[in-house]
């Protein structure tokens, strides 16, 4: 009995120092006509992870149609002024058609782990923020290897 007692009191330390939910989206989105939802689980004071949607975009800036990205994010300093690095996987839907070469035309799935850094600051309820990071596309077809994740983002914290 004392050996479960010990274990659940660990287990409970781990999960309570903080626990939030943040919402974001990108501001961006008019601009690139994009739009980018985010949703992060705050488990600890320091970690966290998520889920990032984007969708829309064929243009200049954007070659996929739908891209989920997992991440998990540190963070460093206090709980209103934030710093974090993070580490993703960025799965896309690619479709891309070239009327003028048509041999460049391509579908498919691009898989882009990379790593990203980033700022947060918190006005609860409010967030506001920026991110960054750049990974390696393992897209069969595609010719820019380097993958871009960026976002200027306002949300909220619950």
């Amino acid at each position: 009995m004392k050996k479960i007692s010990i274990v659940l009191f660990l287990l409970s330390s781990l999960f309570s120092e903080a626990q939030y939910h943040d919402v974001t989206v990108s501001t961006l989105s008019v601009v690139l006509d994009r739009y980018t939802i985010t949703y992060e689980y705050i488990f600890l004071d320091d970690k966290s992870v998520g889920l990032q949607i984007g969708m829309g975009a064929n243009n200049d800036f954007y070659f996929d149609n739908f891209s989920a990205t997992p991440f998990c994010r540190y963070y460093f300093g206090d709980d209103a002024n934030l710093l974090f690095t993070e580490a993703f996987v960025k799965i896309s839907n690619y479709d891309v058609t070239n009327l003028d070469f048509p041999e460049d035309n391509f579908k498919g799935i691009g898989i882009a782990p990379g790593v990203g850094a980033g700022w947060k600051v918190v006005y609860k309820p409010f967030i506001i923020g920026v991110n960054l990071g750049l990974g390696y596309n393992f897209t069969e077809y595609w010719q820019d290897k380097i993958a871009k994740r960026g976002a200027l983002f306002v949300g909220w914290r619950f």
